[in-house]
Protein backbone atom coordinates (compact mmCIF):
# COMPACT_ATOMS: atom_id res chain seq x y z
CA UNK A 1 0.00 0.00 0.00
CA UNK A 2 1.15 3.72 -1.04
CA UNK A 3 0.71 6.71 0.84
CA UNK A 4 0.95 10.10 -0.78
CA UNK A 5 0.82 13.52 0.74
CA UNK A 6 1.27 17.06 -0.46
CA UNK A 7 2.10 20.09 0.41
CA UNK A 8 3.15 23.95 -0.90
CA UNK A 9 3.64 27.35 0.52
CA UNK A 10 3.93 30.66 -1.37
CA UNK A 11 7.52 32.13 -0.68
CA UNK A 12 8.64 35.87 -1.32
CA UNK A 13 11.76 35.25 -2.80
CA UNK A 14 12.77 34.34 -6.27
CA UNK A 15 12.15 31.16 -7.67
CA UNK A 16 15.95 30.89 -8.60
CA UNK A 17 16.68 31.50 -4.99
CA UNK A 18 14.37 28.93 -3.87
CA UNK A 19 15.41 26.17 -5.98
CA UNK A 20 18.97 26.93 -5.50
CA UNK A 21 17.78 25.63 -1.74
CA UNK A 22 15.93 23.03 -3.26
CA UNK A 23 19.47 21.50 -4.62
CA UNK A 24 21.53 22.05 -1.60
CA UNK A 25 20.24 19.11 0.54
CA UNK A 26 22.29 19.39 3.28
CA UNK A 27 21.15 23.14 4.00
CA UNK A 28 17.50 22.34 3.04
CA UNK A 29 17.23 19.04 5.41
CA UNK A 30 18.93 21.24 8.41
CA UNK A 31 15.77 23.53 8.32
CA UNK A 32 13.20 20.15 9.47
CA UNK A 33 12.24 20.87 12.92
CA UNK A 34 11.86 16.69 12.68
CA UNK A 35 15.68 15.56 11.89
CA UNK A 36 18.89 16.25 12.46
CA UNK A 37 21.44 16.13 9.92
CA UNK A 38 24.52 14.08 10.57
CA UNK A 39 25.97 14.30 7.08
CA UNK A 40 24.97 14.41 3.51
CA UNK A 41 26.49 13.67 0.73
CA UNK A 42 26.65 13.48 -3.56
CA UNK A 43 28.04 10.23 -4.15
CA UNK A 44 28.15 10.54 -8.06
CA UNK A 45 30.44 13.00 -10.27
CA UNK A 46 28.91 15.83 -11.93
CA UNK A 47 26.33 17.87 -11.76
CA UNK A 48 23.16 17.10 -10.10
CA UNK A 49 20.32 15.59 -12.21
CA UNK A 50 18.74 12.06 -13.37
CA UNK A 51 20.76 9.33 -11.72
CA UNK A 52 22.38 11.86 -9.17
CA UNK A 53 22.71 9.80 -5.90
CA UNK A 54 22.93 10.81 -2.13
CA UNK A 55 23.57 8.76 0.93
CA UNK A 56 21.95 10.79 4.02
CA UNK A 57 22.61 9.97 7.87
CA UNK A 58 20.35 11.86 10.27
CA UNK A 59 19.14 11.40 13.22
CA UNK A 60 15.30 11.49 14.36
CA UNK A 61 14.42 11.70 18.11
CA UNK A 62 17.83 10.51 18.86
CA UNK A 63 17.56 7.34 16.55
CA UNK A 64 20.28 6.88 13.78
CA UNK A 65 18.88 7.44 10.13
CA UNK A 66 20.56 6.45 6.95
CA UNK A 67 19.75 5.85 3.51
CA UNK A 68 20.27 6.20 -0.15
CA UNK A 69 18.13 7.95 -2.64
CA UNK A 70 18.72 8.42 -6.01
CA UNK A 71 17.48 11.39 -8.49
CA UNK A 72 14.96 9.94 -11.19
CA UNK A 73 13.46 13.68 -12.58
CA UNK A 74 15.27 17.09 -12.66
CA UNK A 75 14.24 20.07 -14.64
CA UNK A 76 16.70 22.77 -13.83
CA UNK A 77 14.96 25.93 -11.41
CA UNK A 78 11.85 23.63 -11.50
CA UNK A 79 11.65 20.42 -10.27
CA UNK A 80 13.71 17.44 -9.00
CA UNK A 81 12.74 13.92 -7.74
CA UNK A 82 14.50 11.52 -5.95
CA UNK A 83 13.75 7.76 -4.95
CA UNK A 84 14.99 5.49 -1.66
CA UNK A 85 17.63 3.14 -2.65
CA UNK A 86 16.16 0.90 0.23
CA UNK A 87 13.66 -1.80 1.00
CA UNK A 88 11.14 0.41 2.56
CA UNK A 89 10.43 2.50 -0.56
CA UNK A 90 9.92 5.95 -0.25
CA UNK A 91 10.03 9.17 -2.65
CA UNK A 92 9.79 12.95 -3.07
CA UNK A 93 9.24 15.35 -5.69
CA UNK A 94 9.89 19.07 -4.79
CA UNK A 95 8.56 21.59 -7.62
CA UNK A 96 9.62 25.06 -7.76
CA UNK A 97 6.61 27.45 -9.08
CA UNK A 98 6.87 31.33 -10.66
CA UNK A 99 3.71 33.11 -8.65
CA UNK A 100 2.87 36.59 -8.48
CA UNK A 101 5.29 38.27 -5.28
CA UNK A 102 7.28 35.14 -5.14
CA UNK A 103 7.62 31.31 -5.45
CA UNK A 104 5.11 28.25 -4.79
CA UNK A 105 7.47 25.61 -3.28
CA UNK A 106 5.12 22.19 -3.47
CA UNK A 107 6.50 19.43 -2.06
CA UNK A 108 4.69 15.67 -2.34
CA UNK A 109 6.08 11.90 -0.54
CA UNK A 110 5.41 8.85 -1.11
CA UNK A 111 5.72 5.60 1.18
CA UNK A 112 5.09 2.09 0.57
CA UNK A 113 3.73 0.42 3.99
CA UNK A 114 3.53 -3.42 4.73
CA UNK A 115 1.28 -4.74 7.10
CA UNK A 116 3.15 -7.70 7.69
CA UNK A 117 5.54 -8.98 10.76
CA UNK A 118 8.41 -10.35 8.09
CA UNK A 119 11.79 -10.93 9.53
CA UNK A 120 13.41 -8.38 8.29
CA UNK A 121 16.22 -5.65 8.71
CA UNK A 122 15.36 -2.89 10.94
CA UNK A 123 14.26 0.26 8.61
CA UNK A 124 16.69 2.64 8.70
CA UNK A 125 14.94 6.03 7.00
CA UNK A 126 12.67 8.40 8.98
CA UNK A 127 9.74 7.19 6.98
CA UNK A 128 10.57 3.71 6.92
CA UNK A 129 11.12 3.30 11.02
CA UNK A 130 7.54 5.14 11.43
CA UNK A 131 5.21 2.84 8.96
CA UNK A 132 7.35 -0.47 10.75
CA UNK A 133 6.46 0.62 14.03
CA UNK A 134 2.68 1.32 12.30
CA UNK A 135 2.63 -1.96 10.51
CA UNK A 136 3.95 -4.26 13.72
CA UNK A 137 1.10 -2.64 15.30
CA UNK A 138 -1.55 -3.28 12.71
CA UNK A 139 -0.46 -6.92 11.77
CA UNK A 140 -3.76 -9.12 12.18
CA UNK A 141 -6.18 -5.86 12.52
CA UNK A 142 -9.25 -5.42 10.43
CA UNK A 143 -8.68 -3.45 6.89
CA UNK A 144 -10.93 -0.71 8.08
CA UNK A 145 -8.29 -0.45 10.81
CA UNK A 146 -4.93 -0.28 8.67
CA UNK A 147 -7.25 2.05 6.29
CA UNK A 148 -7.72 4.78 9.67
CA UNK A 149 -3.86 4.04 10.08
CA UNK A 150 -3.01 5.33 6.76
CA UNK A 151 -5.02 8.49 7.18
CA UNK A 152 -3.56 8.85 10.27
CA UNK A 153 0.02 8.46 9.08
CA UNK A 154 -0.63 11.04 6.04
CA UNK A 155 -1.74 13.82 8.83
CA UNK A 156 1.27 13.48 10.84
CA UNK A 157 3.76 12.90 8.01
CA UNK A 158 1.62 15.87 6.67
CA UNK A 159 1.85 17.83 9.53
CA UNK A 160 6.13 17.24 9.61
CA UNK A 161 6.21 18.38 5.95
CA UNK A 162 3.63 21.38 6.20
CA UNK A 163 6.37 22.47 9.33
CA UNK A 164 9.45 21.95 7.23
CA UNK A 165 8.40 24.00 4.49
CA UNK A 166 7.17 26.56 6.83
CA UNK A 167 10.42 26.89 8.29
CA UNK A 168 11.99 26.76 4.75
CA UNK A 169 9.83 30.01 4.23
CA UNK A 170 10.81 32.04 6.98
CA UNK A 171 14.36 30.86 6.77
CA UNK A 172 14.02 32.12 2.50
CA UNK A 173 12.41 35.49 3.06
CA UNK A 174 14.88 36.40 6.13
CA UNK A 175 17.57 36.20 3.57
CA UNK A 176 15.86 38.34 1.12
Amino acid sequence: MMIRFSRSVDIKAPPETVFQLVMDLEKRIRLSPNVDVISVRKETEGPVGVGTEFHLRLSSQGQPVEYRCRCTAFEPGRKMETVSLTEQPFGMRVMVEAIAGGTRLTQEEWLGVKYQKPSRPEARSVLGKLANVLADGLSGHTVHDKQYHNVTLEQELGLQLEQWLQATRAYLENQV
